[in-house]
C-alpha cells in the first residue's frame, strides 16, 4: 500500500491553486500581468517545489534508517545523540513501519503543477506577442527560459514512515 507525502501534496496543491488563479478567466489581463511583474517570486516557488519532490528520496532515507543509520546521518550533521534515545526511536520505527503505508513523492501530481505553469507562461507570452505585433514592435520576451521540465519517476525504496 502507498501514500503519497501528505506534506508534498499540499505543497503542490497550494501552488496549484496560485496558479490556477492566474490562469482563470476573471480579471485575466490585470492577473496575468501581475504574474508576470513577480515572476522571480513565482519561479522560485516552483523550483522550489520541484526540489523537494525531487530531494524527497534523500530525505526518505532517514525515514528508513536503522538505529546505526540515523546515529550515523546524525553525526555526519553534527549531532550527538544519547544511545537510549536512538533505541527509542529505532523500536518506535519498527512499530510504526508495520502499520503505516509507505510513502512516496506526489511525481505526477507535480507535473501537472509543472503543466500548469507552463501553460500559464505560454498565455502570458501570446498576450505580449500580440501587443508587439499590435504596435509594431518587434521585441519578445523569451518564455522558454521560465519553462520546466517535468519530474521523472525514480527508482528508489519507498519510505515506511510517516513524513
Amino acid at each position: 500500500m502507498e501514500r503519497p507525502s501528505q506534506y508534498l501534496v499540499e505543497k503542490c496543491a497550494s501552488l496549484a491553486k496560485a496558479l490556477y488563479f492566474f490562469t482563470s478567466s476573471v480579471d485575466a489581463m490585470e492577473r496575468r500581468l501581475t504574474f508576470l511583474a513577480q515572476i522571480d517570486f513565482w519561479e522560485w516557488e516552483i523550483d522550489e517545489m520541484i526540489y523537494a519532490v525531487q530531494s524527497f528520496q534523500e530525505r526518505s532515507r532517514a525515514w528508513n534508517a536503522g538505529k546505526q543509520g540515523i546515529d550515523q546521518m546524525l553525526r555526519e550533521k553534527g549531532f550527538v545523540v544519547k544511545k537510549n534515545k536512538l533505541a527509542d526511536a529505532a523500536i518506535i520505527r519498527r512499530y510504526k513501519g508495520r502499520w503505516k503505508p509507505s510513502v512516496v513523492a506526489p511525481i505526477e501530481m507535480a507535473n501537472k503543477v509543472v503543466d500548469r505553469w507552463n501553460e500559464l507562461l505560454d498565455i502570458c507570452g501570446s498576450i505580449l506577442q500580440q501587443d508587439l505585433q499590435k504596435y509594431g514592435v518587434n521585441a519578445a520576451k523569451d518564455f522558454d527560459k521560465f519553462k520546466k521540465r517535468h519530474l521523472e519517476f525514480p527508482e528508489f525504496p519507498k519510505v515506511e514512515e510517516d513524513d
